[in-house]
């Protein structure tokens, strides 16, 4: 950060989600690629492994460090890993050894080279022989922000252009409830629905548009926090998002087994289990508790989360995605028993058709019992079939021939075709849910120029060319490239499965008109030093990347930033403050009247004490006991405390503590 260690350590950013590697050798060369770019101009003589050809490739990236090293001598290698979870990842997939994480190891210990790892799941979640590695490290967690640094983060990063309503901001606290993540992850996204919107105001309004489109469109981290967590968590999260229909309400233990009771839910739940799950979810900081009364109440402390688990993970789900059975009330039974005579009448009147028609009724046999399928299928779009026959899209709840084995089939664009053949015992429920494997492809992504950043679906990906593996054929990607003085390229892409699909974008040099305008107007615009009118005024031409921009005017502080032009830049508003008082005291060796600006402040004393005036030239006049009259002109500027000595005529200036 603002390279508080000095210029003897480098720094190197390895973000694990944008490392979409396919095996060991291509990840080492990642990291050594990265390691290059930090180094700049000293890695001229530098070449990465390739890993791919080596024997030993512990052996090639220690010598790699090593050269690094020798290349910068004094210098100390830090190498930060965001989201270290996903080596685990990788690892359980087979796309990484385990021994990487050893070699990282050896490295701090033979090296001047440091690991900083950052996630968002504690190290004891981490259970993994090769994590002991982590056994040396120094651990830290860090948490909720208090309030003030909530609101400084919120605010700040847009201070003078974006205008929060205090309801608004209060709406942001209960949300995030200063989690930096998603403090951050909501404002991101409120600014960019402003931007839709042409507007600079934040209203309680279009915080819930805002966040209603993240429920809708979950943070990736909010899947793979959901998605870690155990099926006893989300069943009870899930109902306790249920009792908790406003926002700040709590419940407890017994609120919990009331509705589960009310409901009818078929969980084997009791008091001891779910008093656990909520006090282990109280300890990991994703719920509050308050302990009044006889036993402890619990809420979400994210709002967010409250409101995404309502939405997108109800109990009824939650339990068709952990393939717990939905046994149906005695109304139900008595329903599906008049469906099941209702068919077998059908049936009936079919087989008598087809015999009066001469058709074999065999195909019928299967009148003699029923039993009831309950099927849901991921994607939501999926096709089913059953024995050849379209019945239905998603999702299937129906009676069908029992002890008869019957063949479902499910396709949807984009993912593998599955079969299942499913038997229905007589007069039972069959619940299954089937996922279909999403078919991948990959993606060779070229630009010109090269040397681009890239982003794959909003996500970070790495610079041009590259690869980027296993992505989803489903549905088309967003790729999106932007090089400092250009504009951004973007494409929708859609991958072939098992093969590499090659796009090309090429980023034109940019140029952008951008209007600028200051409170109060009349103020002297200058980009990068050269002087470009009068406030409102229009920069016309600036090429896309930094420029300092300065707005002057008399009486008012200097204002100055520094304006990244894309091609998204629409203005520059500046809202000027007024330049700081200055101090004038007066005196002398004698008594005497002190006027300042013909205005009688003190008389028959030797000094005016500290007076605050405007930045200026002011008149002061000291009238004697004997009649003499002393003039003077006296020039206070912003932040100086002035003296002026009538008896000598003379002045003597020093800033005012702190400016």
């Amino acid at each position: 950060l603002d390279h508080r260690l000095g210029p003897d350590f480098i720094p190197v950013l390895i973000d694990m989600q944008s490392m979409a590697v396919g095996s060991e050798a291509e990840f080492l060369g990642r990291v050594s690629e990265e390691i290059l770019q930090a180094l700049g101009s000293s890695a001229a003589s530098i070449a990465s492994p390739d890993f791919a050809a080596v024997t030993n490739r512990t052996d090639a990236f220690q010598r790699f460090i090593r050269d690094c090293l020798r290349a910068n001598p004094g210098k100390k290698l830090i190498l930060l890993f965001d989201e270290y979870e996903l080596f685990e990842n990788k690892i359980d997939a087979g796309l990484l050894a385990e021994d990487v994480l050893y070699i990282l190891g050896s490295l701090m210990e033979n090296a001047p080279v440091f690991l900083i790892f950052t996630g968002s799941q504690h190290l004891d979640q981490r259970r993994r022989e090769y994590w002991k590695v982590l056994g040396k490290s120094i651990y830290k967690t860090v948490s909720y922000l208090e309030r003030e640094d909530a609101l400084s983060l919120i605010r700040k990063p847009v201070e003078g252009r974006v205008r929060y309503d205090a309801p608004a901001v209060e709406q942001i606290l209960r949300l995030a409830a200063g989690q930096p993540f998603y403090t951050q992850a909501i404002c991101q996204n409120l600014v960019d629905h402003l931007n839709e919107l042409r507007s600079s105001d934040v209203t309680v309004d279009r915080v819930a548009e805002t966040v209603d489109s993240i429920i809708n469109n979950p943070l990736p981290q909010m899947i793979f926090l959901w998605d870690s967590l155990e099926r006893d968590d989300k069943l009870i999260l899930a109902l306790l998002a249920e009792c908790l229909e406003e926002p700040g309400s709590r419940a407890g233990v017994s609120d919990l087994l009331r509705r589960l009771k009310r409901l009818r839910y078929p969980l084997p739940l009791d008091s001891a289990g779910v008093a656990t799950v909520l006090e282990k979810n109280f300890k990991s900081e994703m719920l509050l508790r308050e302990d009044k009364g006889s036993s402890p109440a619990y809420a979400f402390r994210m709002d967010l989360w409250r409101l995404w688990i309502r939405r997108q993970h109800s109990m009824w789900q939650v339990m068709r995605e952990e393939g717990i059975a939905i046994h149906r009330s005695s109304r139900g039974r008595f329903i599906r028993a008049a469906v099941y005579l209702t068919v077998v009448l059908v049936l009936v009147l079919i087989a008598a058709l087809q015999r009066r028609r001469g058709v074999d009724p065999k195909a019928a046999a299967t009148s003699a019992g029923y039993g009831f399928l309950m099927l849901s299928v991921d994607p939501a779009q999926a096709t089913i079939r059953m024995d050849r026959r379209l019945i239905g899209i998603g999702a299937l709840r129906d009676s069908f021939g029992a002890d008869v084995e019957h063949k479902l089939e499910m396709t949807a664009p984009g993912y593998a075709d599955s079969v299942v053949a499913i038997r229905i015992p007589h007069g039972d429920t069959v619940t299954t849910n089937v996922i279909l494997r999403p078919l991948l492809g990959d993606l060779s992504i070229e630009t010109e120029p090269p040397q681009a950043e890239v982003r794959i679906d909003g996500r970070a990906a790495g610079r041009s060319p590259l690869v980027i593996h296993g992505l989803a054929v489903s549905r088309p990607h967003m790729v999106e490239a932007a090089r400092t003085g250009f504009g951004v390229a973007k494409a929708d892409v859609t991958v072939q499965p098992s093969a590499t699909t090659t796009a090309k974008l090429t980023l034109q040099v940019g140029k952008a008109d951008v209007p600028v305008s200051t409170e109060p107007s009349g103020a002297e615009v200058r980009v990068d030093g050269q002087s470009r009118g009068s406030s409102p005024t229009t920069l016309a031409g600036l090429s896309y990347g930094p420029h300092v921009v300065r707005a002057t005017h008399d009486g008012y502080d200097a204002a100055e930033t520094t304006l990244t032009v894309t091609a998204d830049t629409r203005a520059l508003r500046w809202a000027l403050q007024r330049e700081a008082a200055g101090v004038l005291v007066v005196r002398g060796d004698v008594p005497a009247q002190i006027y300042v600006d013909g205005v009688l402040v003190v008389e028959n004393v030797q000094n005016s004490g500290p007076r605050s005036l405007s930045p200026g030239t002011h008149a002061v006049r000291a009238i004697l006991v004997s009649g003499q009259a002393i003039d003077a002109s006296v020039a206070v500027n912003s932040g100086e405390r002035v003296i002026y000595d009538f008896s000598s005529n003379s002045t003597t200036r020093k800033t005012e503590r702190g400016r």
